[in-house]
């Protein structure tokens, strides 16, 4: 049987003229094409593994406390738009993480922010979803009770606003249903 050109036009076969060593198979793309695509995602890999290993510095636990300090103040801006609130309550880790670095009052400024963010989105925490609820309350008593007082074993020094924020969050932590056993 002979190959004739005409009559697999008519069923819809046709050669390919410029790679005829590469017939075009339907619906799939040809395997030239495929090689191509996956070289130039190898080299883009490459690039980006040579940029990386460039930029990586040392970096102190100072500068590390800076930036921590810097991106917990970005997340405290955020909570005081309330279309913010939902997106950081979907976050259970960012929310943990905000939640363990209140509990430790490791920094003032650090305590502080995190306070701020906590109060603004405390009516749509669940204590039972935190890790460290029981401990959440427990440092939110903490601050509270010690007035014009050294909090802690850290030193921070609390003020008047300061005790205020801290009933302001567990008066909205007393809305969420499932909270009232903790708090008790």
């Amino acid at each position: 049987m002979k190959f004739d050109e005409k009559q697999a036009a008519k069923s819809g076969f046709q050669l390919n003229k410029k790679h005829e060593e590469f017939p075009r198979s339907r619906g799939r793309k040809p395997i030239y094409i495929k090689m191509q695509e996956q070289n130039a995602l190898d080299e883009l890999r490459k690039k980006r593994k040579r940029l990386v290993t460039v930029l990586h510095q040392e970096v102190t636990e100072l500068e590390l406390v800076e930036h921590l300090k810097m991106i917990i103040l970005v997340i405290r801006n955020l909570t005081f738009i309330k279309q913010n609130e939902h997106h950081l309550i979907k976050c259970f880790k960012v929310v943990d993480i905000i939640c363990s670095l209140f509990v430790d009052l490791i920094d003032q400024e650090i305590t502080m922010n995190c306070l701020d963010i906590l109060t603004n989105i405390s009516k749509h925490l669940v204590l039972t979803d935190i890790n460290s609820g029981h401990l959440l309350v427990q440092a939110l008593f903490t601050l509270f009770c010690s007035g014009q007082y050294l909090a802690h074993e850290n030193g921070l020094y609390v003020k008047q606003s300061t005790i205020d924020q801290c009933v302001e969050c567990l008066r909205r932590l007393s809305l969420s249903a499932g909270n009232e056993e903790y708090i008790e």
